[in-house]
């Protein structure tokens, strides 16, 4: 029963993930290399890119946000006047899963959201000993516990040889 709800969920639009990501689509670039990051972390992550085509946007990202453990809001100017991004915001603070970063320095925080402290990640350009990305991958790990290790998954390199006997494993 277990696999066949995880298999229409991913023929659903791969709605089964960690973390739901949400910002602004004029953000793009400067989201996709933090959504690198979190997964080379070993964890699944939800963006509107994975909107399967024949799918409506709300359905598929209430979905995502209704089974994420945790929500990263990334504050701009644009996705700080986006209606979705509130929502999906609301949605995370509600749940008390909502984990928000700038990535704009001059960006103002709708109100009900400026209380909660956000990583700045205005400066971060990948580096994954960025003293902000850090506090940020603290935060999503504490909030995902073990399921994030759980669901780790590392590309195979190989067969790999133990430290005691030198035979493969």
């Amino acid at each position: 029963r277990a696999n066949g709800l995880i298999e229409r969920a991913r023929l659903a639009g791969g709605v089964l993930a960690d973390i739901f990501v949400s910002y602004s689509r004029q953000d793009k670039g400067l989201v996709t290399p933090l959504i690198a990051s979190l997964e080379a972390e070993g964890w699944s992550v939800w963006w509107d890119p994975k909107i399967p085509p024949g799918r409506t946007f709300d359905e598929v990202i209430d979905q995502a946000l209704e089974r994420a453990k945790c929500v990263i809001v990334l504050w701009s100017k644009t996705s700080a006047t986006s209606g979705w991004v509130k929502a999906e915001a609301a949605e995370g603070k509600s749940r008390g899963i909502l984990i928000p970063a700038k990535i704009q320095d001059d960006v103002k925080i709708p109100l009900e959201f400026r209380y909660v402290h956000a990583s700045r990640l205005t400066d971060w350009e990948g580096q994954s000993d960025h003293t902000e990305f850090g506090a940020l991958r603290a935060a999503v790990a504490e909030l995902l516990g073990d399921a994030a290790t759980s669901k780790t998954v590392k590309r195979d390199s190989g067969p790999k040889k133990t430290a005691d006997a030198g035979s493969e494993a």
